[in-house]
């Protein structure tokens, strides 16, 4: 049986959103969460860009020419040879045992994990992120 992780908080972030009352169904299992605008931050507080469908934000992960979407840079989850578009950096969200994925900031508050390891709770995992922006083709 596989054990469920907490990863602790490596850095300060904002307070985290309140529970949801008891009767508030869980995020679907898909994923499917309310994402568009959250902020993405690595766990040694490098700013990783915002979740966007617009292509021509300079902040949005997003724009194939920006800082946050281009394949080569640095700052892009979207760059595969880079620190956080890696397979084994651990604080890339494409890490399948990162213990320091990048955190989602949404309204100045934490709302999950970004991070390809399904032990990491809450998550969103960064394959269907790029297919729910349109960044990497259905399987």
């Amino acid at each position: 049986m596989t054990e469920r992780v907490e990863v602790p908080v490596p850095y300060p972030v904002p307070e985290p959103a309140p529970l949801p009352p008891p009767y508030a169904p869980p995020p679907p299992p898909d994923g499917d969460w309310p994402v568009l605008g959250a902020e993405i931050w690595a766990a040694d507080g490098t700013f990783l860009g915002v979740i966007s469908l617009d292509t021509t934000d300079p902040h949005s992960i997003s724009n194939p020419e920006g800082r946050f979407g281009h394949p080569e840079s640095p700052e892009s989850i979207w760059n595969y040879e880079g620190r956080f578009g890696s397979l084994d950096y651990d604080l890339s969200p494409w890490c399948e045992t990162a213990t320091r994925p990048p955190q989602l900031i949404l309204d100045g508050r934490f709302r999950g994990y970004l991070t390809a390891n399904e032990h990491v709770f809450p998550r969103v995992d960064p394959y269907w992120l790029g297919q729910y922006l349109g960044l990497i083709a259905d399987s």
